[in-house]
Formats: structure tokens, C-alpha cells, sequence
């Protein structure tokens, strides 16, 4: 068995905006077309075995943004939850979770923009 090392940088950052929780996605390494190939093959995608997306979870599939090499990337955005009053609920299918779980929307555990 071969071991390959490799400088890839996979980027998984959590931002919000007024009515939604957001998971964005882009590899520093080379194409995630494989994203989109998994939507419209089998109708979700599964980052990390942790984050599980269905293809109505995607809010932004063509975003470009540069990167570090100046280079376009493409940058995948998805709904991981939604404000419902004071709190945010996060959907619990793309944790894997049976019941729902809901956090002020005061926490700052989102990465700095």
C-alpha cells in the first residue's frame, strides 16, 4: 500500500446572516466539480462523515472566489440552520441528530469574516 502526502487544504467555514446558519465549502487543492456530481447523482453530499447536504440545503453553487494563488475556485454555500426567534435551529439532518438543537443567536462560535 502507497501512502500519497499532499498540501491540500479543504476549507469548510460557518458564517450567518440574518435568517440563516451557513456552511461554505472550497478545497485550496484542486476541483470540487465532485460536489456538484454527488448532488445530481444521488441528491446529497457528505463533507468529513460529519456534515450531510441534500441538493435543497445548497443556497450557492457557483460562487468563484480567488485564492491564495490567484486562481478562481469555486465555493459551494449550504443551509445548516435557521433563526426561529431569538435562537438559531440547526437542521438536524445534516448533523445526523433525531432531535433539534437550538442555540441563542448571541454565540459567536462562527468563523471571523
Amino acid at each position: 500500500m502507497k501512502l500519497f502526502r499532499t498540501n491540500r487544504i479543504i476549507v469548510i467555514r460557518f458564517q450567518k446572516n440574518k435568517q440563516h446558519l451557513i456552511l461554505s465549502y472550497y478545497n485550496d487543492y484542486g476541483n470540487v466539480g465532485w460536489v456538484m456530481g454527488k448532488l445530481k447523482s444521488t441528491g446529497k453530499v457528505i463533507f468529513n462523515k460529519t456534515f450531510e447536504f441534500k441538493t435543497e440545503d445548497l443556497i450557492q453553487q457557483d460562487k468563484v472566489r480567488q485564492s491564495s494563488q490567484d486562481e478562481e475556485e469555486i465555493e459551494y454555500e449550504f443551509i445548516i440552520g435557521e433563526l426561529v426567534g431569538e435562537f438559531y435551529k440547526l437542521k438536524k439532518n445534516v448533523f445526523g441528530l433525531s432531535n433539534d438543537i437550538f442555540f441563542h443567536k448571541s454565540v459567536k462560535w462562527f468563523s471571523p469574516q
